[in-house]
């Protein structure tokens, strides 16, 4: 195992990388307590050169039992967050990550029909009860929740204990998100807002230019289901709030390779090609905001950044071209100059 010290230096070096393709504020997804100590040592160091916001593991499959286990965990680490009184810190400890199922790969993500030519229809991490309990009681309790759910019963599982979860503890600022959304069912697409929901996708995985698509999923799931793959444009068109993210280090985390794959739904690289999926389509706008706008929203930092404005951070990039205006098929090739947080230089130079 890593000891503290290694673990430290691979998080300045991974923050690092993270400045390098524009990124000041971000979501640590599922942090366990050695990371979580790695970011405090920084944070205590103030070496901190991104908003790092921290979703603490929790087992779904406990409960409500479990539930009170992440609350203690969340108490004990928000108590050794630095700063001063008053100021949000660019170290947070606000939600909880929670994985409701698997992949479709491992053909482990709830399903509402059998994988294609099986029997099985992969599995729930909890059923709807426990569920539940684990969601309304930290829902009750103030902190946000981060739920990971690939298939399309995972995802409705999810969106009832949310939405169950705000009936029993009343509407609040809860910020609310899913992330991965592999197969959302049609019916539950519109849900999303209904219930304010943010869809929280990884735009690189909906493209044919990857095998993990065409051998691990289309055989798989079926020629309906294929469909229903990142359905990005459909949430986005029925009023859904988009963000976007990586999953880093599962898969690169530079935006501009998942802005390419967005906006084509092919890639990312510069053969033009007609969209697989062309359903689903998003336009560049809707991306830099989900990246952007939405992602402060979602970290709760849009006082402070995510848009340019008289007042906020000076959380800045410079890019080596015009995204809004550039070939599509080039979003990928895109490069940051310069970036800036809290007004500091951080990346490149000006």
């Amino acid at each position: 195992a890593p000891t503290h010290e290694e673990l430290v230096e691979g998080l300045r070096r991974g923050l690092k990388m993270a400045n390098s393709l524009g990124i000041t504020n971000f979501i640590e997804a599922s942090a366990r307590e050695e990371y979580i100590k790695a970011y405090i040592s920084l944070a205590q160091k103030q070496e901190l050169t991104t908003h790092a916001n921290i979703s603490i593991y929790g087992d779904i499959s406990k409960g409500a039992e479990g539930a009170k286990q992440v609350l203690a965990l969340n108490e004990k680490y928000r108590a050794m967050i630095p700063g001063k009184s008053g100021q949000k810190s660019d170290l947070t400890f606000d939600q909880v990550k929670f994985f409701m199922d698997g992949v479709v790969e491992g053909k482990t993500a709830a399903m509402l029909d059998n994988y294609h030519g099986d029997s099985l229809g992969g599995f729930p991490n909890a059923s709807p009860d426990t569920a539940l309990a684990a969601i309304a009681a930290l829902d009750k309790a103030g902190l946000q929740l981060h739920i990971h759910a690939i298939g399309d019963l995972g995802i409705r599982m999810t969106l009832d204990a949310l939405e169950q979860a705000r009936n029993l503890n009343g509407i609040r600022d809860s910020r609310h998100h899913i992330a991965h959304l592999h197969v959302i069912h049609p019916d539950d697409i519109s849900r999303f807002r209904t219930i304010d929901v943010t869809a929280n996708f990884q735009a690189l995985w909906a493209t044919l230019e990857d095998s993990y698509m065409t051998e691990m999923n289309y055989p798989f799931l079926g020629e309906e289901r294929v469909e229903w793959q990142y359905p990005i444009g459909a949430v986005a068109r029925s009023g859904g709030r988009l963000v976007f993210g990586s999953d880093w280090d599962v898969s690169t985390m530079d935006p501009f390779d998942a802005m390419q794959v967005a906006v084509t739904r092919r890639g990312p690289d510069s053969i033009a090609r007609e969209p697989w999926t062309p359903q689903h389509l998003v336009e560049v706008q809707a991306v830099v905001e989900g990246y952007t706008k939405n992602g402060a929203f979602l970290t709760f930092r849009e006082k402070e950044c995510g848009t340019l404005a008289v007042g906020k951070l000076a959380d800045l990039i410079i890019l080596d071209r015009d995204i809004y205006h550039c070939s599509k098929f080039e979003l990928y090739q895109t490069e940051v100059l310069t970036t800036m947080f809290r007004g500091k230089v951080v990346y490149g130079g000006l």
